[in-house]
C-alpha cells in the first residue's frame, strides 16, 4: 500500500523522504512546540514524534516514560496532562499534545507518529481527524494498534519497526500483509533488504542517520526515506561528483 499522497509525490519528484527526528533537537528540546517550529525551517516532509498516553487520556509528545522537573520523575502515564501543562523546560518550551503538534505542522509537512505505549489508536485517528492532518505515519512494533488505525482511518499509513531478532533474520520474518513503510535501523537497510521489501510495494525509512555520508550513500541505495537529528543537514544535502 503506498504512503499519503503528499509524500509518494516527493518519492515521485526527490526520491527520498526527509524525516525530522523529534523535530530539530541541535536547537532546542526534542518534541517540544520549540523544535517542532526550528524544524520547519528547514523544510522536512515528515517530522517524527514520540507519543504517550497521560492518567487522564490525552496524547502528549515526550520520548522517555518519565520527565523530570523539580527535582521529581513524573510518570507520564500516571500523571495528568493539567500537571503536564505546568512544567516549563530548561528552553522555555513545553509539553504538547499530539493534536497541537498535528496543528503546528499543518499545510507544511506530515507527521510521522512514534508509538510509545500501547491502545493509542483512537487517540491518533481522533488526533488525525480533528487537525485535519492529511499526512500521517504511524510507526512501532503494535501491530494491534496498526489494525485498529486501518480500520478506523485507512488514509493513515503504518510503518513497522522491526526489533533486533526480525533484523537478524533480514527481514524473512517480517510479515507484510498492511504494512505501508518500514522504519529501520539504518545498519539494516542493505540492497538486498531494501529489495525484499520494496518490491512488495512497501516503503522504507532507515533512522537515525546525522552523517551527509550515509545520507547520501543510503539514497544512493535508494532508500525510502531518512530519519535525522539534523534536518538542517539532510534539506541541504549535495551530492557532488
Amino acid at each position: 500500500m503506498p504512503l499519503p499522497e503528499k509524500l509518494e509525490q516527493v518519492l515521485k519528484t526527490r526520491g527520498y523522504l526527509r524525516s525530522a527526528h523529534q523535530g530539530a533537537p541541535s536547537f532546542g528540546i526534542g518534541n517540544t512546540d520549540y523544535c517542532i517550529l526550528a524544524a520547519l525551517e528547514h523544510h522536512p516532509d515528515l517530522i517524527e514524534v514520540d507519543v504517550h498516553r497521560t492518567s487522564d487520556g490525552q496524547l502528549v509528545l515526550w520520548h522517555d516514560d518519565e520527565v523530570e522537573h523539580a527535582g521529581k520523575h513524573l510518570v507520564i502515564a500516571k500523571t495528568t496532562l493539567a500537571q503536564l501543562r505546568e512544567i516549563r523546560l530548561s528552553d522555555g518550551s513545553k509539553i504538547i499534545t499530539l493534536e497541537e503538534a498535528m496543528r503546528l505542522v499543518k499545510d507544511k509537512c506530515g507527521i510521522l507518529v512514534d508509538l510509545k505505549a500501547t491502545g493509542l489508536a483512537q487517540g491518533i485517528v481522533d488526533a488525525t481527524r480533528a487537525s485535519q492532518l492529511e499526512t500521517v505515519v504511524v510507526c512501532g512494533g503494535d501491530f494491534e494498534t496498526f489494525e485498529t488505525i486501518k480500520k478506523l482511518e485507512p488514509s493513515v499509513a503504518v510503518s513497522f519497526t522491526p526489533d533486533v531478532i526480525d533484523l537478524v533474520f533480514d527481514g524473512s520474518r517480517i510479515n507484510t500483509p498492511f504494512l505501508d513503510a518500514l522504519t529501520v535501523n539504518w545498519l539494516a537497510a542493505t540492497p538486498a533488504f531494501l529489495k525484499r521489501f520494496q518490491t512488495r510495494g512497501v516503503r522504507v525509512i532507515a533512522w537515525t542517520v546525522d552523517d551527509p555520508n550515509k545520507m547520501r550513500e543510503l539514497i544512493r541505495r535508494g532508500v525510502n526515506g531518512i530519519t535525522t537529528n539534523r534536518i538542517e543537514l539532510l534539506s541541504s544535502l549535495e551530492f557532488g561528483g
